[in-house]
């Protein structure tokens, strides 16, 4: 029976699969190079046509567009580029035989013999208080591999626990040790995505009253926010609240709940 989704059975073992379909992923890179040349577009229009249109005239505005066009289409292609090598080099899939494992780049193929693994960690990878994929991390005496699965692939959403027991179990008679870490993804949001003392406290399961003591304790960054939308009123002392960052809430999260303890990854 198959652990988690994403993982199959194949006639000589299992397999772990990271990337479900390489050209959908390559689809994918395309619309969000396109998006990207697209955004790039729309802002040059903005802010440099009326310019050019101001100085050189009508004809510059014409010469402009033309430019435009061309930078976007460059940006857009070397964008496609660069991801889909990325995707190219990443691990699609790992096929877990009973003396190797055979790791999929691309269309590439790699026989990694058990013995040269001395550990695997599976990290369950989250951001922002949610789950954002699964990634699993051979350790070989050539160095580390990392096999990722983003949430957007039935892996990437599976629960990192039972993959982690069911490997461990799987992979015990090769004496391979095999464990989980929570790791925690920054996402650097700006002040005006900082948390209310009501989210904080409802994501830590404590009384609100509780949090900027807990804040302070476990030196979670916070500040005094007035909205942009309420400078100018006659009352925006009301629209005064105070906020927490949300990757500092989230990395000392477990630890007030009392469970595991959270990996902080950049």
């Amino acid at each position: 029976m198959s652990p988690a989704d994403g993982v199959r059975q194949t006639a000589d073992g299992w397999r772990l699969v990271f990337v479900p379909s390489l050209w959908g992923a390559a689809v994918g890179r395309f619309l969000g190079s396109l998006g990207c040349a697209g955004y790039l577009a729309a802002v040059l229009a903005l802010f440099v046509l009326p310019a050019v249109g101001f100085i050189v005239g009508s004809a510059g505005v014409w010469q402009g567009i033309r430019v435009i066009l061309a930078l976007a289409a460059l940006v857009a292609a070397l964008f496609l580029t660069a991801m889909v090598v990325s995707d190219l080099r990443a691990v699609r899939r790992v096929d877990l035989r009973p003396r190797s494992l055979v790791l999929t780049r691309g269309w590439r193929q790699r026989e990694l013999p058990l013995d040269t693994v001395s550990r695997i960690v599976v990290e369950e990878r989250h951001k922002l208080g949610r789950q954002v994929g699964i990634a699993v991390v051979l350790s070989t005496g050539d160095g580390d591999i990392r096999c990722e699965a983003d949430e957007h692939s039935p892996l990437g959403r599976s629960s990192a626990p039972r993959l982690t027991e069911w490997l461990a179990e799987l992979l015990d008679p090769a004496e391979v040790p095999v464990t989980m870490e929570k790791v925690l993804v920054k996402a650097y949001v700006s002040v005006e995505s900082w948390w209310t003392t009501a989210q904080v406290a409802d994501f830590w399961d404590v009384p609100a009253e509780d949090v900027a003591g807990l804040a302070d304790v476990w030196q979670v960054a916070h500040q005094t926010f007035l909205p942009r939308a309420a400078v100018y009123r006659s009352d925006m002392e009301s629209f005064r609240r105070l906020v927490y960052r949300p990757d500092d809430v989230c990395e000392v999260a477990d630890a007030i709940r009392g469970t595991r303890p959270v990996v902080d990854r950049d």
